[in-house]
């Protein structure tokens, strides 16, 4: 993920799908921080291993305006996290917890 998010010539991508991938909240955050993510209009980050210090960064990181879709599907995000994810990024988010 640091590779990744360090990554320059990505100012043009629009979707990512980074679904299970085992990404860790440190990783989440790392991404997050990206220079190329308020570019993307689809981010799926679902079923990995990400918990409410990713969310926080998410919720953080302002590129939520240009978003259609945000998966977050199958992570460890407490009730609370969910609450705030879905106030802020709305129907666009989806964060229902793991099953």
């Amino acid at each position: 993920v640091r590779v990744l998010a360090a990554t320059t010539g990505l100012a043009h991508l629009r979707e990512l799908n980074l679904s299970e991938n085992g990404i860790t909240p440190y990783g989440g955050r790392v991404l997050v921080a990206a220079p190329w993510l308020p570019g993307l209009r689809v981010l799926d980050l679902g079923r990995n291993r990400l918990t409410d210090t990713s969310g926080r960064a998410l919720l953080q990181a302002g590129f939520g305006h240009r978003l259609e879709r945000l998966d977050l599907i199958g992570n460890d995000f407490s009730l609370e996290m969910r609450k705030s994810l879905v106030a802020q990024f709305g129907p666009k988010v989806r964060c229902a917890r793991p099953r």
